[in-house]
């Protein structure tokens, strides 16, 4: 009987992120979720402040209401696909680092969007009330989120003694 083993034909071999590695990756995509809808707020507040906005629409109502609509259907349900993907931190176990990466990244990229969108709607509708409110809200939400890696290397408590349990972030 002969074994037969294919070659590894020049393919890189998938080595598992480490912590410090993850980290950073989510610290990068952090920094830049949160640059990009802030320069996109300083070129509104510019282009409005110039009287450069080509035709209003009156449309306020409807950019607010599809903005929290947004921010009141995606944002819960990224964390609770946060929540799902960090179920080994709330059991005890520290969370693998391509887990806290793309949990890390849907919550961000959610709360990210809602803002981009709603900064969209002041665009459209050539001003910043009612639209600038729920972009202030959702961009503060982000902010307030910055990755720490204590899934990854801290596992804190159980779900069933909330004396040491620390929620993740």
């Amino acid at each position: 009987m002969t074994n037969i083993t294919s070659p590894n034909r020049g393919l890189p071999s998938r080595t598992p992120l480490s912590v410090k590695a993850a980290l950073r990756v989510s610290w990068l995509f952090w920094a830049l979720l949160l640059v990009i809808p802030f320069l996109f707020l300083q070129w509104l507040i510019w282009r409005l402040a110039t009287g450069q906005v080509i035709r209003p629409h009156a449309d306020a109502a409807k950019w607010f209401g599809a903005a929290m609509g947004y921010l009141v259907l995606i944002v819960p349900g990224s964390f609770f696909w946060r929540g799902h993907l960090f179920k080994d931190y709330w059991l005890g176990r520290p969370v693998t680092p391509n887990k806290y990466i793309v949990a890390t990244i849907s919550v961000g990229l959610a709360l990210a969007l809602g803002g981009i969108f709603s900064l969209i709607g002041c665009l459209v509708t050539g001003s910043f009330m009612p639209n600038l409110i729920p972009a202030l809200l959702s961009l503060a939400l982000f902010a307030l989120h910055w990755p720490t890696g204590r899934a990854m290397v801290r596992p804190v408590g159980h779900l069933e003694d909330p004396q040491i349990y620390e929620e993740p972030r």
